[in-house]
């Protein structure tokens, strides 16, 4: 009876790890985001080469969580 029960019910498990797995992500990607941005405009404030590490540091912090979430999802 258990077996079956588990049997039936076994992609619910998958997908509960799955989600899990995800809003851990998210979490990760929201922290790294705040500290970067709140680290660019920091360094845009105090520094006449503010402007210059903006201008290289915004497509890096913007776009590696892009492509690390778009690469778990092509597996």
């Amino acid at each position: 009876m258990k077996k079956e029960i588990k049997q039936k019910f076994h992609f619910v498990e998958k997908w509960g790890e799955k989600i899990i797995m995800l809003t851990w992500i998210t979490i990760g990607v929201l922290i790294y985001l705040v500290i970067g941005i709140g680290l660019l405009v920091w360094s845009v404030t105090t520094s006449s080469w503010g402007g210059l590490i903006l201008h290289f540091a915004i497509p890096i912090i913007l776009f590696w969580p892009y492509f690390i979430i778009r690469s778990l999802f092509d597996r």
